[in-house]
């Protein structure tokens, strides 16, 4: 008896995620925005390039899919797109990304095969080189106005910048 229940309490011990859950929320101009991601850290690791590689599709972030919603209509970069949740990916390059927005949201990770159908819209996006570690995998609302915002991803030494706008 002893045993059975040392073993079934051993199986309620939590421990914290490796890439903990994150949810940002804002209200720019007369849009609500959320974005909800898991934040990998760099862990001494080389990021850009090897762990997330150049020219393929990265989940934006670790786990499930980072999810960003919005209560109206926006420009995503130069790219109208319905109000609505969807999964954001990206295809990280030295020099700019494209990020995407996919309407499905449903995803461990990238899609187990990627839909062309299921992309709403694609951004290139400005990337910069940071003077500083970013250890913990970052999404930011900034430069916020009545009419929008950057969308910012920030991790390692990277910088990554999409203006929306509403």
């Amino acid at each position: 008896i002893v045993l059975a229940f040392s073993i079934s309490s051993e199986a309620q011990i939590m421990s914290p995620q490796a890439s903990p859950l994150s949810k940002v929320e804002q209200k720019i101009g007369l849009s609500d925005f959320s974005i909800e991601y898991s934040r990998p850290g760099v862990k001494g690791r080389e990021i850009f390039g090897s762990l997330v590689p150049y020219g393929e599709v990265w989940r934006t972030g670790a786990n499930s899919n980072t999810i960003i919603s919005f209560s109206t209509d926006i420009k995503f970069g130069d790219v109208d797109v319905k109000k609505g949740k969807y999964a954001l990916y990206s295809i990280p390059n030295k020099d700019s990304w494209e990020l995407i927005l996919y309407s499905d949201t449903n995803n461990w990770g990238n899609p187990a095969e990627w839909d062309e159908s299921k992309v709403v819209a694609k951004a290139s996006a400005k990337v910069g080189e940071l003077p500083f570690l970013v250890e913990t995998f970052t999404i930011d609302f900034n430069g916020i106005t009545d009419n929008g915002f950057n969308l910012e991803l920030l991790w390692e030494k990277s910088y990554v910048i999409l203006p929306v706008s509403v």
